[in-house]
């Protein structure tokens, strides 16, 4: 079975700009959940600007579904969550924004309502469909942009920040909202309880390269690998005494 994305000496930047991520291979198979974490800076969002086609990868390969995407190619199989949801809501109501995806890819008539119903069921909105997009909360705007995106159909997920300024009720719908989804995802956060939660693998980039990639309990519970590059294991995996006991004997 072909991955869902593979990328082959993938280098990654702003045009005339130094990488930011330079080599990587990423091989997602479909309906993986990976976590990607990592100090700001380095690369996240870039990464994700560029495996969604909006900026060209300085050197390498993009393949999705084993079909090679030409540079900076924006691929319908590819659905992207910005950071700020506002950056994704533009239409008047909730419904307009969700249909406004599939119907600027020619779709019409009942198969367009149908996309949009299913959209909003899944997303737990179907009650709010008429409501103005500025009139909803915090959680309701990322689960609106996560509708807009579903309705797209896309095989892949980015997800940027996907939790951040949730309060805990809107984290715990997203969570759930995220862990029933079939698509193939990656999901870069600093929020590492939710990452431990949805994905059973993570990337830890840094320094412009992959610094560890392996099973989220390992990497997330190496705490001289965490401490390095600037994070924290997190909260869980210590009170379980699952960190690295001599690691955090090294932390200061």
């Amino acid at each position: 079975m072909s991955a869902a994305l593979d990328t082959s000496g993938l280098s990654v930047g702003w045009p005339g700009h130094a990488p930011v991520l330079t080599g990587l291979a990423l091989r997602l198979a479909p309906g993986e959940r990976i976590g990607l974490v990592g100090p700001n800076g380095a690369g996240k969002s870039t990464l994700f600007a560029t495996l969604a086609g909006l900026i060209p990868p300085l050197a390498g390969q993009i393949s999705v579904m084993g079909d090679l995407l030409p540079p900076a190619t924006i691929s319908a199989r590819i659905g992207v969550l910005l950071q700020q949801s506002e950056d994704q809501l533009f239409c008047p109501t909730l419904a307009e924004d969700v249909r406004f995806g599939p119907q600027n890819q020619g779709l019409r008539g009942d198969a367009l309502e149908a996309r949009v119903t299913r959209a909003l069921a899944q997303c737990d909105l179907s009650h709010l469909s008429d409501r103005p997009v500025h009139h909803l909360s915090g959680g309701e705007k990322r689960r609106a942009a996560i509708a807009g995106l579903l309705a797209m159909q896309p095989e892949i997920l980015l997800l940027d920040e996907p939790s951040a300024a949730l309060d805990l009720r809107s984290r715990r719908a997203l969570m759930g909202l995220l862990a029933r989804m079939p698509q193939a995802m990656v999901i870069a956060s600093h929020d590492l309880e939710m990452l431990l939660d949805l994905c059973p693998r993570i990337l830890l980039v840094d320094a412009g390269r992959v610094q560890a990639d392996g099973p989220a309990q390992d990497v997330l519970s190496d705490a001289a690998v965490m401490q390095r590059h600037g994070q924290e294991v997190p909260a869980s995996l210590r009170a379980t005494g699952r960190a690295s006991p001599v690691a955090i004997g090294q932390r200061g």
